[in-house]
């Protein structure tokens, strides 16, 4: 069954994980016509602002599945007995428009193998809070470690580009605001607290740059 993440209320926050023992460059990824950009806090503590933000090469569409029941979750061996595929909700996630924050509670590999000669398939729970939530509902899905972050560091010297990294590496990915390539327009998401109803046409919340 699929269903779409419909925006709440919420603030703007995300994060991307720094993997501190691989190179860097000072290029950049390869460009999305939405430049998506935040702060990131990774699991040693380390705060970088960002941008360039995508998750396995996107910043929309992104797939993600609901947490299974408990009982198909083995809190022991952190094996899943059911197909997140076949027997979970599928979401999409939308970084610009929707998502707020990203964390992750508990670094931990969930594994699903369909029996003994199957492929592992191997997920990271995350706790997704959307945008224009007061409330900061928490919503726990699972990703498959495929879909690594990707980010550029901002540095006064341009954007320092990290290596793709492993969800296991993020503590809280906040999401800030966001610009448009094409048309050179760009928007920042402001607190909960000082939204007005005027903004930008895909984001209400947004000010406008």
């Amino acid at each position: 069954m699929k269903k779409r993440i419909v925006p709440v209320l919420g603030l703007a926050a995300l994060i991307c994980l720094v993997n501190t023992s691989s190179e860097v460059s000072v290029s950049g990824h390869k460009k999305q016509s939405i430049n998506v950009h935040g702060m990131l806090l990774d699991q040693q503590g380390n705060t970088k602002k960002i941008n360039n933000i995508a998750i396995g090469g996107k910043v929309e569409k992104i797939k993600v599945y609901e947490r299974l029941a408990g009982e198909n979750m083995d809190q022991v061996t952190k094996t899943l007995k059911q197909n997140p595929v076949e027997y979970a909700a599928t979401a999409t996630l939308d970084l610009p428009k929707e998502v707020a924050e990203i964390r992750v509670n508990d670094p931990v590999t969930w594994t699903y193998k369909k029996d003994d000669k199957g492929r592992k398939t191997k997920y990271v729970e995350i706790i997704v809070v959307l945008k224009h939530d007061p409330a900061r509902t928490e919503h726990p899905y699972l990703i498959n470690t495929i879909q690594k972050l990707s980010c550029d560091e901002i540095s006064p010297a341009g954007p320092i580009e990290m290596p793709d990294m492993s969800w296991h590496a993020v503590k809280r990915l906040t999401i800030e605001g966001y610009s448009d390539r094409d048309t050179g327009t760009g928007y920042e998401c402001k607190p909960i607290e000082t939204q007005t109803p005027a903004g930008c046409p895909v984001c209400p919340t947004a000010k406008k740059k």
